[in-house]
């Protein structure tokens, strides 16, 4: 195809008909501006592409973490629950009036209490850390980027709790 319009080109030049030499030359350009507009557009179109499937991911992996806090957050419940309901059955069973204490008896009820205390339970929030340290949270709707800092705000403040015992 290029030695067909090189030939043209010489064609007119050498004929001196510089008007139509002129809106060949005009020709080229503009053909080329498009070919330059297409191929930013594509380059375009791809960068979005690759954007939106980075986006996905990063809001799998999200609801991933929210899933598996939920599922720890109610093993911990339920942790904390049938340790509340032990301490209960030995409060009664030391509130009973007919009661009778021997070590071995208080023994075995230390030993009911599992006094390994898990600790502040700890949230898994990697992608949002993932997503803050890469810069890419600007890839999040405004809507999901404030849903986001308001449960990075409350994963925080659960965090910062201090118990206090008297």
């Amino acid at each position: 195809m290029t030695p067909f319009f090189r030939r043209i080109r010489r064609k007119l030049a050498n004929d001196n008909q510089f008007l139509k030499y002129g809106r060949y030359a005009i020709g080229e350009i503009v053909l080329v501006v498009i070919g330059i507009l297409m191929v930013l557009s594509i380059n375009n179109w791809n960068a979005e592409r690759k954007n939106h499937i980075k986006k996905r991911n990063y809001v799998q992996n999200i609801i991933s973490d929210l899933k598996k806090n939920t599922f720890e957050l109610n093993s911990f419940i339920n942790y904390v629950d049938d340790e509340n309901n032990k301490m209960q059955q030995i409060c009664e069973l030391i509130d009973s009036p007919d009661s009778v204490f021997t070590i071995d008896s208080i023994l075995n009820i230390l030993l009911r209490i599992n006094f390994v205390l898990i600790g502040i339970y700890a949230f898994r929030d990697e992608t949002f850390q993932i997503l803050i340290s890469t810069g890419e949270i600007g890839l999040l709707s405004e809507f999901q980027f404030e849903k986001l800092m308001a449960l990075n705000k409350k994963y925080n403040a659960h965090t910062t709790i201090t118990f206090h015992f008297n």
